[in-house]
């Protein structure tokens, strides 16, 4: 590291020849590239790993892959570690190293990059802190703050993310996830599926993961459907209803009429065909079996079965076009 050789502070930065200054921002520069390619990389995988958990295509907000895969994104945990590392250095001894680099990174920028520097007074910023100066807090209370910032920050972003400020609403692929995450949140603790797929029904909870991020195969609201107008917008192949919709396939499409109905035997739901309601598709998303006359393990294999016989029309849709 550079300051390898003082032999009592880092002072003798300061006094370093415009030179010497100019090769090390260079240096850390180069770094700081170097850093960017490397995170970038990984954010790549890491929306790949989501959008992989989940199967089909998914062009919508990333964010709504990762809620449903239960990932977070490189970004979101990387701004956690920033900011919990820098608060852990400042209450250390101040004669230690590392102490002294954060508190010269912090006072000059081209110490450590200005990429660094930009990031990292963001992070500690956004978790009631400043970067170079300590909090006055021990370690644990650190991470509670950090957690709990970073947490309302990350979910304003994803908000944020899912918003399309040209049409003044929520994307179209995020309005049916965000209820069934709220839901899943509400009962759970989290956006993601509690159960995992059953030894029959791979394609089923595969199907359900799909419906509940709109990367399925549906026209209402993914890549082969939403248009403008109504009238460029396409309908569903198999009834002809004008928006097809993940409440549409599982509540009231007839081509889903016989599963549907062995669903809804199976699980004593409260309501029949002619009864249902669009917030029965969200529980049955979560899945939620407080209004049925089951269990919760029998309700999840329900629904997976269901899920399966609606992704084994997907060739039937293909002929039709």
């Amino acid at each position: 590291m550079w300051w390898a050789g003082c032999s009592d502070d880092l002072e003798c930065y300061c006094h370093r020849s415009s030179r010497s200054r100019g090769a090390s921002t260079a240096a850390s520069d180069t770094t700081a590239k170097a850093r960017i390619e490397e995170y970038g990389k990984i954010e790549k995988l890491s929306r790949a790993a989501a959008k992989n958990e989940i199967g089909g295509r998914h062009n919508g907000p990333t964010e709504v892959a990762y809620e449903e895969a239960g990932i977070k994104s490189t970004r979101d945990r990387r701004e956690a570690a920033q900011a919990k590392a820098a608060f852990r250095i400042m209450r250390m001894p101040a004669k230690q190293p590392v102490r002294k680099l954060l508190t010269a990174a912090a006072a000059d920028k081209t110490v450590l990059g200005k990429g660094w520097h930009r990031a990292a007074t963001a992070a500690c910023k956004a978790a009631s802190g400043a970067l170079g100066k300590p909090t006055g807090r021990k370690r644990w209370e650190d991470n509670k703050v950090v957690n709990a910032e970073m947490k309302k920050m990350h979910a304003k972003r994803a908000t944020k993310a899912k918003f399309d400020k040209k049409k003044n609403r929520k994307k179209a692929q995020s309005v049916f996830p965000d209820k069934v995450h709220a839901a899943r949140t509400a009962k759970h603790g989290h956006a993601y599926p509690a159960g995992t797929a059953r030894p029959r029904t791979v394609l089923g909870y595969s199907m359900m993961m799909q419906l509940s991020s709109s990367a399925h195969f549906l026209n209402g609201c993914t890549h082969q459907g939403e248009g403008e107008t109504r009238k460029h917008r396409k309908g569903c192949v198999h009834c002809g209803a004008a928006v097809e919709s993940e409440e549409h396939a599982l509540l009231w499409c007839p081509k889903h009429e016989g599963e549907r109905r062995i669903f809804l035997e199976t699980t004593g739901w409260p309501r029949d065909g002619t009864q249902l309601a669009a917030s029965d598709a969200v529980l049955w998303m979560v899945p939620d079996a407080r209004q049925a006359k089951c269990s919760e393990e029998e309700m999840a294999t329900a629904v997976q079965e269901f899920c399966q016989s609606i992704a084994w029309t997907r060739s039937s849709r293909q002929a039709k076009k």
